[in-house]
């Protein structure tokens, strides 16, 4: 997982894409699943920030990556579920 998209947004120095990086290889580091529900809070995040500097189309292709992992992980009904699923109806609905 990289977070290429925060540095052509922001820049590799900016302060958003060193912390998502840090967060990204911490709960990889600690982890080791790219798939623990962890790492997939911080990629809901990054979604939702990536999201705010107007770029909905990624945004939305990380946000449904997102809410696929979180339904294959933690269920479908489950409440991280659920938001990821309603993050991604708002942005589609911009």
């Amino acid at each position: 997982m990289q977070s290429a998209d925060q540095i052509r947004e922001f820049g590799a120095d900016d302060p958003r894409t060193l912390e998502t990086r840090h967060y990204i290889a911490y709960r990889l580091a600690r982890y080791g699943n790219p798939l623990h529900p962890e790492v997939i809070r911080t990629r809901f995040g990054r979604a939702r920030v990536i999201a705010r500097t107007g770029d909905v189309a990624t945004a939305v292709a990380q946000m449904r990556e997102v809410s696929e992992d979180r339904a294959r992980v933690l269920g479908e009904d489950h409440p991280d579920t659920l938001a990821a699923r309603a993050e991604l109806a708002t942005l589609l609905a911009q």
